[in-house]
């Protein structure tokens, strides 16, 4: 068994596409070396209900994903792009 976390995000309405790719270039090179499954892509459907982005990380267990968040590397992500371009955000986790 491993540990899912699924995040879903809206962009702020002003964002530029590079910024959008700067956006997705951020969240893969943050596991890209950790060994972790990571995919990363911009939705391509639309709807009311639709996200703009998509990612799924894959980590051993809870614990590695615990350690991740509270990481200085996750919470610079947070602080750089995070919060200045996402207008809305689901996140899930799953055990799977």
């Amino acid at each position: 068994m491993s540990f899912r976390h699924i995040t879903l995000v809206r962009f702020r309405p002003e964002l530029t596409e590079v910024e959008r790719l700067a956006y997705a270039a951020a969240v893969i090179a943050l596991h890209r070396d950790k060994g972790r499954e990571v995919a990363a892509a911009p939705n391509v459907g639309s709807g009311p209900n639709h996200y703009d982005f998509a990612a799924t990380v894959d980590f051993p267990d809870e614990a590695a994903f615990r350690a991740y968040i509270a990481s200085p590397e996750h919470k610079a992500y947070v602080e750089n792009f995070g919060k200045p371009m996402v207008d809305q955000l689901a996140v899930i986790q799953q055990i799977i």
